[in-house]
């Protein structure tokens, strides 16, 4: 149980938090988080966007709780003193936006959570799908002309040797464009 602070290091100025997982796996996630502009506290998130990670220190404050009352309460403390950055005062506060919690759901309710979800999920996985259809995938090997040119060739009955030979990819790669394993979204004459 380890409260621990973000630190600029040329203010010294602090985000105090609160965590029972390992420190530097706790830090990593938070600077990952950061890196990618995700980060819950926008105050600490834009003085990281401006001034970058080497900016900014990981440290422990103090490891002395030994359950999670006291280590509420030493974070409250720690965030009154020193938590700068810090935009609730600790000690979990934030769980109070989450009346949730802790709640049992009646079936209807998890009944109406579940079809949402999946309706999300549904949705979230054609707009991927056509995000990363053929070029638009990173792991495609070939071009959308290229593809075309192989579909007109194979029916064209080029062998599956010479245009992998030509493209310079696997004969499966060249078997799944000409039937429409991959590259499904073009038309095969």
């Amino acid at each position: 149980m380890i409260i621990y602070a973000i630190e600029h290091i040329e203010t010294g100025r602090q985000y105090v938090g609160q965590t029972i997982a390992d420190p530097n796996f706790h830090w990593n996630q938070y600077r990952s988080y950061l890196q990618r502009n995700k980060f819950h506290n926008n105050h600490l998130q834009n003085v990281w966007n401006r001034d970058g990670v080497d900016a900014f220190r990981f440290i422990i404050l103090d490891m002395s709780a030994k359950n999670q009352d006291e280590l509420n309460e030493l974070e409250i403390t720690f965030v009154d003193a020193q938590g700068y950055y810090n935009i609730i005062p600790g000690g979990n506060a934030g769980a109070v936006n989450r009346p949730w919690l802790g709640k049992k759901l009646s079936q209807q309710h998890k009944d109406k959570i579940s079809k949402s979800t999946k309706e999300s999920m549904a949705r979230w996985k054609v707009e991927y799908s056509k995000r990363f259809m053929g070029a638009g995938n990173p792991a495609s090997k070939l071009t959308t002309e290229q593809a075309i040119q192989i579909i007109a060739l194979r029916k064209s009955g080029k062998k599956l040797k010479h245009l992998s030979d030509v493209y310079d990819v696997a004969m499966t790669t060249i078997s799944d464009v000409c039937t429409g394993k991959t590259w499904s979204h073009l038309p095969r004459m």
